[in-house]
């Protein structure tokens, strides 16, 4: 299985490393123990075989019991999954924030600075449009 959001995590530097590891873990050892055979159940299910008697011997063959004993550590996973994405969620807004105002808090210094330049020189340039300009 792949690893999509590693590089997310890993560009923002987030502290979600150890907890984005063992939910892989987790999924990829679900994959290999039940993924290709609940796969193979749900592709019959929907009919995508030719051979009817196929999807018939899998249907009469279906053991509620243990196809339930088999999602359920999936749901559980989906759930750990669902968690983990809000708080990534979560901090990728918080650093995305902070990167904000830092630009916003540049952006102001340096209309300052050029607001202080047209004062010391003079200039006949309106301000308020280059507030106007820049907001």
């Amino acid at each position: 299985m792949e690893k999509r959001n590693w590089k997310i995590i890993e560009n923002n530097q987030t502290n979600l490393k150890p907890e984005y590891d063992l939910i892989s873990e987790k999924l990829e050892k679900y994959y290999n123990d039940y993924f290709f055979e609940i796969k193979e159940q749900r592709d019959l299910s929907v009919h995508y075989d030719n051979d009817s008697m196929k999807v018939y011997n899998m249907l009469t063959n279906l053991n509620s019991n243990e196809l339930i004993l088999k999602t359920m550590p999936f749901i559980k996973l989906l759930n750990e999954l669902l968690t983990f994405t809000e708080k990534l969620v979560k901090e990728l807004t918080e650093i995305t924030s902070k990167k904000n105002s830092k630009s916003t808090l540049k952006i102001n210094e340096t209309f300052e600075k050029i607001v202080q330049m047209v004062k010391e020189y003079n200039l006949d340039i309106d301000i308020s449009l280059l507030k106007n300009i820049i907001s």
